[in-house]
């Protein structure tokens, strides 16, 4: 007893050990955890080795893995052949944060006049031993009752129902709470706003909401949602009704995604369908109208980590079941995973996930069963684990850790892409993807699925190394070039197509000079002679032959040859050397006639220069590329009337629409050109032929292509001072916008080419 004299003291001394408790700091708190991984791959074909790293923040010391592929078809195991608890069914169940397991009231069937109990029992291990925290937790005692856990540990309780053993009398709709795991109860609302009930499924929301779904009491069944946000203090209808048929003794499970599912139950006749909410109860989608597995009520559902839903036992009125389905779909499907799962087939038993990732199944009826078994499909319990999958798939991979004091989970939605080898996958690459041709590229092929053989197709027409695995292949054209490859093994094939992948540009004509065989080509294209060893030199032909030039191989560059209008010395090897006739030497022909002056040209198109003669007005080209004059008609070749007597002949691709050369005539000023390529001089205008102004007049006219955009500009030189038409305007415009080059020797003669 304190004497009154001393109160003050006693004030003092509270006060000071309030004080003294306030700022002492609480070191042995253990901050919360936050679930997180990562793989080294993610994808792969099989069989496919992953190593996942553990990221977790907090200090966890167990770790739950689920892989994505694991079969779920472990044995169960009885961790407690008779638990000890008061009642042997309908009980509330919760797993705290820190891993406890609260089991509150439930129905006792050994007692003779009141059949539900108030008392609350804990698990620290799983299931396999309990502890009394409270015989009489001060709510009124009760069966079929919701419960959950919250994240700060708060458990809250409600609803249910009591009475006698064969008449149930009593319906309750208050809510108590508990903040010490059931050893303390407290009323939080006396009349919860949703009807008395019982047989109703409640589930903690991610964001600590509670919904509550269905039941029955003597007056009706339900299909009404109800929400607490305040830990069970006030309620709110989210849902009047409506939406799925009403019903009790039915499940609900909040998965990874924070969707909730409803799942089977009993009104007039047991169901199986299955019911989905993405936004806290306030409507509903039937993912299910027949489940698959039989109809049935107080049955229990779990919801995994990893988004499958377990459903176990549960009864139709007539016959109890203790087999197991899976759901991978969040309900939608059912696979059977026992037909018979060791435990004795029951109703009225619960459920739970464990902190370690483990199904527990306890209690139920109809024979009083206080067992708990435990059912294990982890993929591993290792922190950091590696893991080897076998088939093709998708998988979603989960992580569930737990410490001393807190639980938490991470799903990573099809994470591990698995494909199987079989045909390949198509694909390569190519370097380089554009240049002036010719132009060489190198293919890789890049495909998956370790194929045998390929199949280019280059979009040039040229098959050379179409079948190599990764080929070299040369442009000689212009153009932008589709590339196909067919992959194939011994499984099957498959092709890719890349549109427009190469694209090669024209490369500009550069100069040169000629006289009684000797050649000085402009290489570098910088208009200046910079020696043998950067520009080129050559000695082919000799005193009275006249030069001509052209692309005599098709190879994208130009070669020297000499002629005097009627046998033609053709470079054709591109050495600079006459190595006489043959395989891999040079050309010869015999076409022309004697005083006429020899034009070359591509006549056919075919990417190869050919030869013929004009006298400035009748022109005779070799169409064929044989050499020999076969006079006009299909696949012989070509007559052309087109020009001036005393002028100049020049051949070109005037217009750049197509790759044959066409022809023309000049005074060195004057330019008559045959755009259209009909032989025909048609007078200027849309579709017809080009007039040009352009020259010096005693110089010699020069035709090329001189920026590069596929057409051929006209140009004078007195083989020194070079005035190229560099616009392609038909009008000197000065060396800014034309070019003007300083190149060659006084009296030889000017060749033009792509050197």
């Amino acid at each position: 007893m304190i004497n009154m004299k001393n109160r003050s003291s006693v004030v003092y001394i509270v006060f000071a050990l309030v004080s003294i408790i306030a700022i002492i700091p609480i070191a042995n708190a253990a901050p919360l955890l936050a679930a997180n991984f990562s793989a080294n791959v993610t994808s792969g074909t099989t069989p496919l080795s992953v190593g996942f790293t553990d990221l977790t923040t907090g200090t966890p010391m167990n770790w739950s893995w689920y892989f994505g592929d694991e079969p779920y078809t472990q044995t169960w195991v009885q961790v407690n052949a008779g638990a000890g608890w008061t009642a042997d069914s309908y009980m509330g169940i919760a797993r705290l944060p820190n891993g406890h397991i609260v089991l509150t009231g439930g129905y006792n069937s050994t007692g003779t006049t009141i059949a539900g109990t108030n008392d609350t029992w804990q698990s620290t291990d799983n299931g396999a031993h309990w502890t009394l925290m409270n015989p009489s937790s001060g709510w009124l005692p009760r069966w079929n009752h919701g419960m959950v856990a919250l994240s700060d540990g708060t458990l809250v309780l409600m609803g249910g129902a009591n009475g006698t053993i064969s008449t149930t009398t009593n319906y309750y709709n208050d809510t108590w709470q508990s903040t010490d795991e059931g050893a303390h109860w407290t009323r939080v609302n006396a009349s919860s706003g949703w009807e008395t009930r019982e047989a109703f499924p409640s589930v903690a929301m991610p964001d600590d909401s509670i919904i509550l779904t269905g039941g029955a009491s003597t007056e009706a069944t339900y299909d009404d949602t109800w929400r607490s946000t305040d830990k069970g203090a006030t309620w709110t209808e989210v849902n009047a009704g409506g939406s799925w048929e009403r019903r009790w003794r039915h499940t609900s499970n909040v998965l990874p995604d924070g969707s909730i599912v409803i799942i089977g139950g009993l009104h007039i006749t047991q169901m199986n369908d299955t019911w989905r909410s993405t936004n806290n109860g306030a409507t509903w989608t039937q993912v299910s109208a027949t489940a698959g597995w039989p109809a049935r009520g107080r049955h229990n559902t779990v919801a995994m980590p990893d988004g499958n839903i377990v459903l176990m036992g549960g009864d139709n009125g007539t016959n109890q079941f203790n087999d197991m389905w899976l759901s991978k779909d969040k309900g939608a499907t059912w696979s059977l995973l026992h037909a018979s799962s060791g435990w004795s087939a029951r109703y009225g038993s619960r459920s739970t996930l464990t902190s370690n990732g483990t199904v527990l199944i306890m209690g139920g009826r109809p024979n009083d069963y206080k067992d708990v078994w435990s059912f294990n499909p982890i993929g591993s319990p290792t922190q950091s684990p590696s893991h080897v999958y076998s088939a093709a798939g998708n998988y979603s991979v989960a992580l569930l850790v737990h410490s001393a004091t807190d639980t938490n989970s991470t799903l990573k939605v099809e994470y591990i892409n698995v494909t199987t080898p079989g045909a390949p996958v198509a694909n390569f690459t190519g370097f380089p993807l554009s240049g002036i041709h010719p132009l060489t590229v190198t293919f890789t092929d890049t495909s998956t699925g370790v194929p045998t053989s390929w199949a280019w197709t280059f979009g040039d027409g040229n098959t050379t190394n179409a079948t190599m695995h990764n080929p070299i292949h040369t442009y000689y054209t212009a153009g932008n070039f589709t590339v196909s490859l067919n992959a194939t093994n011994a499984v099957g094939s498959n092709i890719v197509t890349k549109t427009q992948y190469i694209n090669v540009t024209n490369a500009t004509d550069k100069i040169g000079v000629y006289n009684n065989g000797v050649w000085y080509l402009d290489h570098n294209g910088n208009g200046t002679w910079d020696g043998a060893g950067i520009d080129k030199y050559y000695n082919f032909g000799g005193p009275g032959n006249v030069s001509v030039v052209g692309d005599w191989n098709g190879d994208g560059k130009t070669e020297i040859g000499v002629t005097n209008g009627v046998y033609w010395y053709l470079d054709d090897n591109g050495n600079g050397v006459w190595d006489g006739t043959g395989t891999g030497n040079d050309k010869y022909g015999y076409f022309g006639i004697s005083g006429y002056t020899p034009v070359v040209g591509d006549w056919n198109g075919d990417g190869k220069t050919e030869i013929g003669v004009t006298n400035g007005v009748y022109w005779y080209l070799d169409d064929n590329g044989n050499g020999v004059w076969d006079g006009t008609g299909t696949g012989n070749d070509k007559y052309g009337y087109f020009g001036i007597t005393g002028y100049t002949p020049v051949v070109g691709n005037w217009s750049g629409d197509v790759s044959r050369t066409r022809i023309g005539v000049t005074n060195g000023v004057y330019w008559y050109l045959d755009d259209n390529g009909n032989g025909v001089w048609d007078g200027t205008g849309t579709g017809n032929d080009t007039y040009g102004y352009f020259g010096i007049s005693g110089y010699t006219p020069v035709v090329g292509d001189w920026n590069g955009d596929g057409k051929t500009e006209i140009g004078v030189t007195n083989s020194v001072d070079w005035f190229l038409d560099s616009n392609g305007n038909g009008t000197w415009d000065g060396p800014t916008v034309d070019k003007h080059g300083y190149f060659g020797i006084t009296g030889w003669t000017p060749v033009v080419g792509k050197w």
